[in-house]
């Protein structure tokens, strides 16, 4: 039981339907539960489990103690000093057993205890007022009435193991004391243990539900597109599918076109371009690759001659002359078009006079 508990902690819930289809990985899951890893999750063969066990059932033993003195310090502050009842060795469940009024001294005595055991558990130092205390005739009488509040200690832990057996088993009237309080501890252990797995089984299921939550929506989904689909369908059913047909046979139409296309412009190639063609076509480009070369020729020999005019240098002499010589020509073309234009004023004129 335990070892499933911790098993469901540590390991994620792996479905049978996983493991049936991935052999190797169910071999590798059972090898690391049940001969590889402990029930807690750690593994078996570490060097210093025997210290981690020695170190477990000392902290187990100290937190028994702890438990036992806590409830021996409060005990006393919870006791019912009104009255004292008597109790016998068989208890009913529903019977009230006779009560008498406790003694003043006895009351007293365990208020003086209660306040001491409350400021132990306070502080360490004790206080003026905790010496002051132990200096009362009260205290001092503790002792010697140290059997009956035991007595009183105990039917108060009784009484209150009695209420634990009732809540346990709230559908058994009549309770043996003895038995009922020597089982209450490891009944409620294996209660503890099975309200544990029924938390770990209940997290399985919700798990699974879960899962099976996933799986219904994805379903909804589907179910809910298929239904759009299908109203789609019934409301443009008949006009999508001619239009779909349509749209295929112009697409395929299309392709077709192409591909006459294609074929008649490789047919217009070889009709026009025959060998007679070709080879004609061959010598014009050959002529103007000749005429290109040519006329390169013809560009460095005309580079050259104007380097010889000084083209390549601005600030040379040569240069220099030449840019007089064209302003001097631009100036004298100017005046040559300036007296041609007065002279076609001046026939214009002397025709007039005629």
């Amino acid at each position: 039981m335990q070892h499933s508990i911790h098993f469901c902690i540590m390991f994620p819930p792996i479905e049978d339907e996983v493991l049936q289809k991935n052999p190797n990985f169910a071999s590798l899951h059972k090898i690391l539960t049940e001969n590889i890893l402990n029930a807690d999750g750690t593994t078996r063969a570490h060097p210093r489990r025997k210290e981690r066990k020695e170190v477990t059932t000392a902290l187990l033993a100290s937190q028994f103690c702890a438990s036992k003195t806590y409830l021996l310090r409060t005990a006393p502050c919870k006791l019912d000093l009104s009255t004292i009842k008597t109790a016998s060795s068989n208890v009913t469940g529903r019977t009230s057993s006779p009560s008498k009024q406790l003694p003043s001294e006895l009351i007293e005595s365990i208020i003086l205890l209660s306040d001491r055991l409350a400021t132990c558990s306070r502080s360490k130092n004790f206080s003026s007022d905790s010496e002051l205390l132990e200096n009362t005739s009260q205290w001092s009488s503790i002792t010697n009435l140290a059997p009956k509040i035991g007595s009183l200690l105990s039917t108060h832990f009784q009484s209150q193991a009695l209420a634990l057996c009732r809540i346990e088993n709230p559908n058994d009237d009549t309770l043996n004391t003895q038995q009922s309080i020597q089982s209450l501890v490891p009944r409620i252990k294996a209660r503890q243990v099975e309200n544990e797995d029924k938390k770990n089984k209940l997290d399985l299921q919700r798990l699974d539900l879960v899962r099976k939550v996933k799986i219904l929506l994805s379903l909804y989904n589907l179910a809910s597109n298929l239904v759009i689909l299908h109203l789609e369908k019934i409301v443009h059913g008949s006009m999508a599918l001619e239009m779909k047909a349509r749209s295929e046979y112009l697409c395929l139409a299309a392709q077709k076109l192409e591909l006459e296309a294609k074929e008649k412009f490789l047919r217009g190639e070889k009709i026009f371009y025959t060998e007679a063609v070709n080879h004609a076509l061959e010598n014009y480009l050959r002529s103007i690759r000749k005429g290109i070369e040519s006329l390169e020729e013809r560009k460095m020999d005309a580079e050259r001659s104007l380097r010889g005019y000084g083209l390549g240098n601005p600030e040379s002499s040569t240069t220099k002359v030449m840019r007089s010589i064209a302003e001097n020509y631009a100036e004298l073309q100017r005046e040559i078009d300036e007296v041609i234009q007065d002279i076609e004023r001046l026939q214009c004129k002397s025709t007039s006079h005629r």
